[in-house]
């Protein structure tokens, strides 16, 4: 009986335990396994970041709410400096601090 040669995927692997080395998987279509290959990788990393996306949404849902309705009710009154009120609202919401950091 023929021994059959297997061809590994030509993805190169480190992880923080090892140094750099070919994934050992079956290589299924343009030399990848289905883990590494490009196509599947972007897919992963587009679901990933649209999780991300959500959960900064949600984010600002949840904590920004109730103070932009507190901010705009202090315009609304007449606050003396609303563009201040309004920076350090939205500094408040930032996770990072940092208004730039708030995607509309």
């Amino acid at each position: 009986m023929a021994k059959t040669e297997v061809i590994y995927c030509k993805a190169i692997v480190k992880t923080q335990f090892s140094d750099p080395h070919q994934c050992k998987k079956g290589a299924t279509k343009d030399g990848y396994c289905k883990h590494h290959h490009p196509e599947e990788y972007a897919k992963r990393a587009k679901a990933k970041q649209d999780k991300i996306d959500f959960d900064f949404q949600r984010h600002l849902i949840e904590k920004g709410g109730l103070l932009m309705h507190a901010a705009l009710t202090l315009i609304l009154e007449g606050h003396d400096n609303p563009q201040a009120l309004a920076r350090v609202t939205l500094e408040e919401i930032s996770p990072t601090g940092n208004i730039l950091d708030i995607k509309t």
